[in-house]
């Protein structure tokens, strides 16, 4: 694999503070289907299926390109992209298959974006 950049296209992440101040689980778990099924949407259009999981541990990196108002870096849920790719690009999200997961945050007026970048870990 070497390196895969995973681009959702309009899409803006949902800020961690968002998910942990809803008390109520299943407004959590609302937000966590809709972002994992956004990027499985993604995979299949490249062609990707469940279990095409990745033989070396990977270093993630989720960058979100915001149009106005961005988030922090620290605010931008990395976890929850990382959870999406379990089962499709890597097995677990345990150290054993993930390194690191880095959360960037940029502005990018013309093309607001999710970039999820995995590169493998040699």
């Amino acid at each position: 694999m070497g390196q895969l950049t995973i681009v959702l296209s309009g899409e803006r992440s949902p800020s961690v503070n968002e998910y942990y101040s809803t008390p109520h689980w299943a407004k959590r778990n609302k937000i966590a289907q809709t972002v994992h099924q956004t990027v499985q949407n993604r995979l299949r259009e490249m062609g990707i299926g469940p279990g095409e999981t990745c033989n070396n541990r990977v270093s993630i990196t989720v960058i979100g390109y915001f149009d106005k108002r961005p988030l922090d870096a620290s605010n931008v849920a990395g976890k929850l992209f990382e959870d999406a790719l379990k089962g499709w690009l890597i097995e677990d999200d345990s150290p054993a298959y993930v390194e690191s997961l880095t959360t960037i945050s940029r502005i990018d007026k013309v093309n607001p974006r999710v970039e999820i970048i995995l590169t493998e870990v040699l």
